[in-house]
């Protein structure tokens, strides 16, 4: 089932997005891999391994921050968005069912 964007005055956020909480880069790495495994590619001239599926990652890293005797956190979000055929379909030769996915 696709996933919907929503807005709230504390931002846009992806409704149903599965959240993973991971203590270190290599359990962030290991989940991003499981997640590759459900991406749909195909080639076209442009590409061998064009996307035919979107994917969304966000990343959200909080920090603690010890100062003296106070304590704050710091937090970054980055995300990282995968369109499936956003190559201009002249250029990548794309026709067919690979011109209607790039629609």
């Amino acid at each position: 089932e696709p996933l919907k964007l929503r807005e709230t005055k504390k931002g846009v956020f992806v409704e149903g997005l599965t959240k993973v909480l991971c203590k270190d880069a290599e359990g962030a790495l290991r989940f991003m891999s499981q997640g590759e495994r459900f991406r749909t590619t195909a080639a076209t001239k442009l590409n061998d391994v064009s996307s035919r599926s979107h994917a969304m990652t966000e990343l959200t890293v909080t920090q603690t921050i010890v100062q003296d005797e106070d304590e704050s956190l710091r937090t970054s979000k980055l995300n990282l968005v995968d369109l499936a055929g956003s190559e201009r379909a002249k250029r990548s030769g794309a026709t067919g069912q690979r011109l209607q996915e790039a629609k």
